[in-house]
């Protein structure tokens, strides 16, 4: 399946970025593979090392977030309140709780282009993240490298986990450098190539500017984080 199905599948356009992105190869986590995958096929040793070199979007810098390929956004069995008169949702990634899902979220009528939030599929309402799905993808990487749970961290990297990590989410910077806004990269690069704080719980990079700040003043709108309801 492909971008275009999903369209169709659920009557709406989804945003250039996304279609750029999936021409690009970049939201393709399974590197070219089919669905399902063969039985013994093992994905860390056939796809994760090609990957982990030239990683496609938010595969270092999205935490517990997958993305969804267009076969299991067409196939989603989502709610019946999250299409309505005022209002379809559709996912593109989930979390490690497959009842998580990050959703693009149209309104009827509006030609802008959709929101970005986060649902639970047994809540009947939405958290609202980014304005758009290119400012959801630098909220997502700004927040890769603030308050990074240490312990979590050190058990993936092992020793020297923070500078380890450094060089992953700077692979993920290089490969969406051509997708972004000059300023966005500019700023990511700041904060990745800042250096490291720790806490007793966390690690983080510091650059010219706090997270929440650039959060505020280049991506800030008046909802951002408050739930919208869905019925």
């Amino acid at each position: 399946m492909t971008p275009k199905e999903i369209e169709s599948h659920y009557q709406i356009t989804l945003p250039p970025l996304y279609h750029r992105l999936y021409e690009a190869g970049m939201l393709d986590w399974l590197d070219g593979h089919s669905e399902p995958l063969p039985e013994g096929f093992d994905w860390a040793k056939e796809v994760y090392p090609t990957l982990h070199e030239n990683p496609p979007l938010l595969f270092h810098t999205g935490g517990d977030l997958f993305l969804m390929r267009p076969k299991q956004i067409v196939e989603c069995d989502c709610p019946d309140y999250w299409q309505s008169d005022t209002h379809t949702l559709v996912p593109f990634a989930r979390g490690i709780d497959e009842a998580l899902h990050y959703v693009l979220i149209y309104e009827t009528g509006s030609e802008a282009e959709p929101m970005v939030g986060l649902v639970f599929e047994d809540e009947e309402e939405a958290q609202l993240l980014a304005q758009n799905f290119e400012d959801f993808i630098f909220r997502t990487m700004l927040e890769a490298a603030d308050e990074i749970d240490r312990e979590n961290l050190d058990r993936e990297y092992g020793q020297n986990a923070p500078e380890s990590y450094r060089v992953d989410i700077l692979r993920d910077l290089e490969t969406i450098r051509p997708y972004l806004k000059a300023d966005y990269i500019e700023v990511l690069d700041d904060l990745y190539h800042g250096k490291v704080g720790e806490t007793l719980v966390s690690y983080y990079f510091q650059g010219s500017q706090p997270t929440e700040e650039i959060l505020s003043e280049m991506i800030g709108f008046e909802e951002m984080d408050e739930e919208m309801e869905l019925t």
